[in-house]
């Protein structure tokens, strides 16, 4: 082809561009600013999203200074889930003065979804300044602060929208949990008992009540109310962990194991099966079978390698089963795991009475007493090992010290007794004797020739 004849050719192409431009600009020009609003609208409302935004931005090319349409094409990109573009929008719409609740709340719902939390708790406030009615803008402020943490001021917003809507049980629900996590316990039961007065048919909400009734340490409404929950609905983990928690406190450790077993078998995300496997060993080894609850614990302790309750609970059964040298390594990592403890201590200096060793139960045992000096088992047994280590007046004062946080630990008045009278302290020997016999008669038999022996000697 000629340079004559490519020029002709774009001379012809130029003029049929300019044709169709042409033909493009009067068919845009037939669709009024008005009618294009209202297409977007449309679309809007029947949530053609995409088709939304172009009639939009058709319409602001138009007329750049409407705010109103760039809080509509926010919507529209609200509704794409493209949230920096519908910020955009409505923070042009706020920059043009637009004043408007829901302008507001939109922003704090993208602002919430853009993990911008400040801003969007000040944009949820602005709404409700503006419409002090508006729910859903109480319920997102309630739900965003619950999420973070901050109870307190959840609770606020939950009041509000409990006062905005008194049906709303979601509202007394989540007031029940906020009462049990600030320790407002009765608070919590309240809240709770008008969740059930709304709807009464949801397990969660007797579960909830059984919880606050439980921390408030009323045993008989605490099982009444988790009973009710596990009768709606026997996949609650909680409900049966909980049982098994009141059942042990009552001794009624088979009803425990058999809740506890539920609650390892339904499973929760929330509830470590290690702190079930532990609950549940401490209620083996109040049905004396020390093996399955060293089992549990064996459990609970490959969960979690740092649980000094687990080691310390199954020290106590490896001593019940008289495996004291396994039992000395578990108070031995429960001091690891905890220097400030004084049982581990305690247990410890006992091991070494039995093995013979007096002067390193002395060691444990002084610690004991120096971690808590009120600790009557800790200074009755540091008294035993001066005691069994001959020295009967250290034994003694130890034995004072017992009384003193303890006057009816029997007890001790049969040991510190047997202390006086080693001593050739008669009188005071047979006073001590004859106050354990007063706490346990069962044991004059024990004593009587002793004691007999001691109030001859007395009287001379």
């Amino acid at each position: 082809m000629t340079i004559k004849e490519h020029i002709s050719l774009l001379s012809k192409f130029c003029i049929f561009t300019a044709i169709v431009t042409v033909n493009v600009i009067v068919s845009f020009s037939q669709e009024t600013p008005e009618e294009i609003y209202s297409k977007g609208m449309e679309a809007l409302d029947n949530k053609r999203y995409e088709d939304a935004v172009t009639e939009f931005t058709k319409f602001i090319k138009i007329k750049p200074d409407t705010d109103v349409v760039y809080f509509d094409r926010g919507n529209a990109y609200f509704g794409l889930e493209k949230y920096k573009l519908a910020r955009d929008d409505y923070q042009k719409a706020v920059k043009m003065d637009y004043y408007n609740s829901e302008l507001y709340y939109r922003l704090g719902l993208v602002d919430n979804y853009l993990q911008k939390y400040a801003e969007a708790i000040d944009n949820f406030k602005i709404a409700l300044d503006i419409d002090p009615n508006y729910k859903e803008a109480a319920s997102s402020l309630a739900v965003l602060y619950f999420t973070l943490g901050e109870f307190s001021n959840a609770e606020d917003y939950y009041l509000l929208l409990a006062d905005l809507d008194p049906k709303s049980e979601n509202a007394f629900a989540r007031l029940g949990i906020i009462g049990i996590r600030l320790k407002h316990f009765q608070d919590a039961a309240d809240y709770y008992s008008k969740a059930i007065d709304l709807n009464p048919a949801k397990a969660e909400y007797y579960l909830g009540l059984g919880e606050a009734y439980f921390y408030l340490n009323d045993t008989a409404k605490a099982i009444n109310n988790f009973m009710k929950s596990i009768e709606l609905n026997d996949n609650l983990a909680y409900a049966h962990y909980f049982l098994g928690e009141i059942y042990s406190k009552l001794k009624a450790y088979e009803d425990a194991v058999s809740n506890f077993t539920s609650a390892l078998e339904i499973g929760h995300p929330e509830l470590s099966d290690a702190v079930i496997r532990r609950e549940r060993g401490a209620a083996y080894m109040g049905l004396k079978d020390y093996e399955s609850a060293i089992k549990d614990f064996d459990f609970s302790l490959n969960l979690n390698s740092k649980d000094t309750l687990s080691y310390m609970y199954r020290g106590k059964s490896y001593m019940e089963l008289n495996i004291d040298t396994m039992a000395a390594e578990d108070f031995k990592s429960a001091i690891e795991l905890d220097s400030n403890n004084s049982t581990p201590y305690v247990y410890l200096g006992i091991i070494y009475q039995k093995e013979g060793k007096y002067d390193d139960a002395m060691v444990k045992l002084s610690r004991a007493v120096k971690l808590n000096p009120k600790d009557t088992v800790a200074l009755y047994k540091l008294g035993n090992a001066y005691f069994n280590a001959q020295k009967y007046m250290d034994a003694i004062n130890y034995y004072d010290k017992a009384i003193k946080v303890n006057p009816n630990y029997k007890v001790i008045y049969l040991n510190r007794g047997s202390a006086y009278y080693n001593l050739g302290f008669y009188r005071q020997a047979v006073s001590d004797w004859e106050n354990a016999i007063k706490y346990d008669p069962s044991i004059y038999n024990d004593i009587k020739f002793l004691l007999t022996d001691a109030k001859s000697k007395a009287g001379t």
